[in-house]
């Protein structure tokens, strides 16, 4: 491929907007760095790129969203010369209300991997989303003719439109799916660069929050529809996709009711409110040792696999790969057995990530993304229990960072914390 990967994405949400947390130096270093005046073209699309993104705290004002997120961090400049993690987060992502989209990438042997991730990771994401529900919405339309079973409706949208068995097959992708073939085709473009993007590396944690329709509910929705209707949360009054329901108004979507019934009252707090029938969805995916922590009535879940030299399992791939683990690093060079460019070592280090969902529900009160230069000094149940008390993610984010430099921490640190509103979920 040609085209030149370290240039700004051509497409940028219009609902979604990109924000990139400013912070105050004296007590946290920000990771991008002032960019100096030059004369080329490309480097000055960047730099008013970047200008152009808004303050984090600014950019959540205008938006009404059931969550808040605050990020913190420090290049370490006692043991680092550079900082080389990037963190991205996208409200309203696909530019759907109250969705979410957060990463995190820490870099290694430069940060040209973890920039070309920070500004391109989510549009790929965006993409395969899109196009993944366009052929759910297709499969769906199918089923709903003449009862069709999944399984023909899938045979009957393959044969009319000619699509591969590789294509057919990708009918039954979920966001895990999307998330898995977005790293890997991430990976390829940085091994493919012109720019020699790939002779750098990162981790990468990236998770995705969005509201979905139960499965079942969301088959009567097209069913009773036939796809006439663009939104599918509400239903024309003559439309009852469930008839033995009607009795029960917590169970017609057309009637409606809201997991809130103060509807009123919710509309002053949120953009978006959950029928009876959505539920709030939490993929996730990681590559390295950069890790993502859920805090469920106060016990850290880990939503994240450390892939290091020193795992039983990463370390039998690489020996079946060809490589040698010495000192627990790859071929004694790298300590991390999966990231997104290492172009030198991409027979062994690979891009494939490890994902998870979980639906998020009213236990959970806050999700942490944060590199290895906070889980070095500190473990899972230790970060939930330090910020646990203090409702404030921005000051979440800090305390962590903070932490980590007095335990000497010897690596850049990023912390990104995405509190909950648990207000959303009240009866």
């Amino acid at each position: 491929m040609s085209e030149d990967l370290s240039a700004p994405p051509k497409s940028e949400n219009i609902l979604g907007k990109i924000f990139h947390k400013k912070h105050d130096t004296s007590s946290s270093e920000t990771a991008r760095s002032q960019q100096p005046q030059t004369d080329n073209p490309q480097e000055q699309r960047e730099s008013k790129k970047l200008d152009q993104q808004k303050d984090s705290d600014e950019a959540q004002m205008s938006y009404k969203l059931s969550y808040t997120v605050g990020v913190s961090e420090n290049k370490n400049s006692k043991y680092r010369l550079t900082m080389e993690d990037v963190h991205t987060y996208v409200a309203n992502f696909v530019e759907r209300l109250d969705w979410g989209y957060f990463a995190v990438f820490d870099g290694h042997a430069g940060k040209s991997s973890a920039k070309w991730c920070g500004q391109n990771l989510h549009l790929l994401l965006e993409k395969e989303l899109l196009s993944n529900e366009q052929k759910q919405q297709q499969r769906a339309k199918w089923k709903s003719r003449d009862g069709m079973t999944q399984e023909d409706a899938i045979t009957t949208v393959d044969s009319t439109q000619g699509f591969t068995d590789q294509e057919t097959e990708e009918y039954d992708k979920d966001v895990r799916d999307c998330l898995d073939s977005c790293f890997q085709q991430a990976d390829k473009l940085i091994s493919q660069s012109t720019n020699n993007i790939g002779t750098s590396g990162c981790t990468a944690a990236v998770a995705i929050m969005r509201w979905e329709l139960d499965d079942e509910y969301q088959d009567k929705v097209h069913s009773a529809t036939t796809n006439n209707y663009k939104s599918k949360d509400y239903l024309p009054e003559d439309v009852d996709p469930d008839k033995e329901s009607k009795s029960n108004a917590s169970d017609g979507i057309n009637r409606k009711s809201f997991i809130n019934q103060n509807v009123k009252e919710m509309q002053e707090l949120f953009d978006f409110l959950p029928s009876a029938n959505h539920k709030r969805m939490l993929y996730t995916a990681n590559v390295g040792d950069s890790r993502l922590v859920l805090c469920r009535s106060g016990y850290a879940i880990r939503l994240s696999y450390d892939h290091k030299g020193s795992d039983v399992n990463e370390g039998n791939r690489i020996i079946q790969a060809g490589g040698l683990i010495m000192k627990n690093r790859v071929n004694g060079v790298l300590a991390i057995t999966r990231s997104l460019g290492d172009t030198y070592l991409k027979n062994l280090i690979i891009g494939r990530p490890y994902t998870t969902a979980i639906e998020i529900n009213e236990h959970d009160e806050f999700l942490i993304l944060a590199c290895d230069g906070l889980w070095d000094v500190l473990s899972d149940q230790e970060a939930v229990d330090l910020i646990r008390e203090e409702p404030d993610p921005n000051k979440q984010s800090k305390i962590l960072v903070d932490h980590a430099m007095k335990n000497l921490s010897t690596d850049n640190i990023t912390v990104m914390v995405i509190r909950f509103d648990k207000k959303i979920f009240t009866k």
